[in-house]
């Protein structure tokens, strides 16, 4: 799914590890006709409207799960870093950004595998292709990533 929302396959998908106790609060969307169809969700004491966790039929491939965090404006979400299990590239991200990218993770002291899509000619199927981790070198000399 991530690759329709990242600039034609130019993107990345952040990919965590949902046992981390962070997730717990994750729910399943709901696969709909029509939003008249969950208004029997309705709960008056809820923190969150029932609709945050609706979707169209049309989008029921996706299999999609959210967190909801009540209130009005956007928040910065800080995940656990323990939790960043992968990082996928899109078949078409640029080599430039992969530097910065690294040194993100790097400055972050992330420790993650990092997997590029791989179109296969003549179908409409990708792969995996695991080009390495990213993080800071383990051993006894090694210190905090800066």
């Amino acid at each position: 799914m991530w690759a329709f929302y990242a600039d034609n396959h130019r993107g990345l998908c952040l990919c965590f590890n949902t046992e981390h106790e962070f997730f717990q609060s994750a729910k399943p969307v709901l696969y709909t006709h029509s939003p008249v169809d969950v208004e029997h969700l309705v709960d008056s004491q809820a923190e969150v409207d029932h609709m945050a966790y609706c979707k169209s039929l049309a989008w029921q491939f996706q299999k999609e799960w959210r967190i909801v965090f009540p209130g009005e404006e956007p928040k910065k979400v800080q995940f656990p870093r323990e939790s960043l299990a992968a990082v996928i590239l899109g078949y078409r991200f640029p080599e430039p950004q992969f530097d910065d990218l690294n040194q993100v993770l790097i400055k972050g002291g992330y420790k993650v595998d990092v997997l590029r899509v791989e179109r296969i000619p003549q179908t409409y199927e990708f792969g995996l292709i695991n080009i390495g981790t990213i993080g800071p070198a383990e051993g006894p000399s090694s210190g905090p990533a800066k």
